[in-house]
Formats: C-alpha cells, structure tokens, sequence
C-alpha cells in the first residue's frame, strides 16, 4: 500500500509540474504529460511489483497512471 501511495503522490506532483510548462512540441499536452509522467513515475518510483516479469498488475498500474494524470490535466483546465 505504501507504494501505491507513493505513485499517487508522484504522478500528482510530475503532472502540475509538466502542466506549469509550456508546450512547445506539435502534440496536445493530454497525450505528452500523461507519456512523460508514465514514464518518470516507472523509472524514479518503480511499480507494484518486483521482478522483470510483466504481470496482470503492470496493466492496471499503465493505466491508473494514464488516468489519474489526465483527469488531473482535465480538473486543473477548468481553472486557467
């Protein structure tokens, strides 16, 4: 549980800091953020399990990150 803490919390802070920069690449920032802060929150955080093996649990932890980092882009869109 800790970890899942820890990758909530890092996704949320990845994502309002990749948010307060300016987008220069030809892609909408609702693709690149969530790429960006999938990938920073593998590489700095680890994910759910330990191993090289890719289990059930690696799917969902793709996709909760994904989300939680575009509904946080959408939730913070309705205030600028």
């Amino acid at each position: 549980m800790n970890q899942f803490i820890l990758v909530s919390i890092s996704i949320v802070v990845f994502t309002l800091i990749f948010d307060n920069i300016k987008n220069k690449s030809n892609f909408p920032k609702y693709i690149m953020i969530p790429l960006i802060v999938a990938i920073l929150t593998k590489y700095i955080v680890g994910d759910f399990d330990s191993g090289y093996i890719w289990t059930f649990s690696d799917g969902l932890y793709w996709i909760y990150i994904f989300l939680l980092s575009y509904i946080i882009l959408l939730g913070f869109s309705q205030f600028k």
